[in-house]
């Protein structure tokens, strides 16, 4: 099985929309232990869960509760050497964890799951790694 690093704004879809493809990818990646996260990653996530905006959708504890579960239940990677291959520099971020994954999966498998198009065009990237959308990710998951 690929490990799987999911982005900020599918994480944030997962965490508002309990039906969304991403949530559904994320409840299946959890379930199987395959998660993979950095720091920044989380860190995003929780900023981003923090805007105004979202506090009539996901009021402060199920914010933290969601963001909890993730840090908890992901394997944790500090980048194992820094990437500039995205046209969004702050994207980077995924194609490092995504990198560290690989050093971390059996077969060095590993997905890599947003909608952001600045990601999309790099797939497949490097030996091992896709880069898909929620829905693709999670068909690849379960044809496993």
């Amino acid at each position: 099985m690929p490990l799987v690093v999911v982005d900020a704004s599918s994480l944030v879809r997962a965490a508002l929309t309990s039906r969304s493809p991403a949530r559904v990818l994320l409840d299946a990646v959890l379930d199987r232990g395959l998660l993979v996260a950095s720091e920044k990653i989380l860190d995003e996530v929780d900023a981003v869960l923090q805007r105004p905006k979202f506090l009539s959708w996901l009021p402060p504890e199920h914010r933290q509760y969601f963001v909890r579960r993730i840090a908890i239940a992901a394997r944790l990677v500090e980048p194992i050497m820094p990437v500039e291959e995205c046209r969004d520099p702050t994207d980077d971020k995924y194609l490092e964890a995504a990198l560290a994954a690989a050093w971390l999966a059996a077969d060095g498998t590993v997905l890599l799951v947003t909608d952001d198009r600045e990601l999309l065009v790099l797939d497949p990237w490097r030996e091992g790694i896709r880069i898909l959308k929620p829905e693709a990710a999670l068909a690849t998951l379960l044809e496993e």
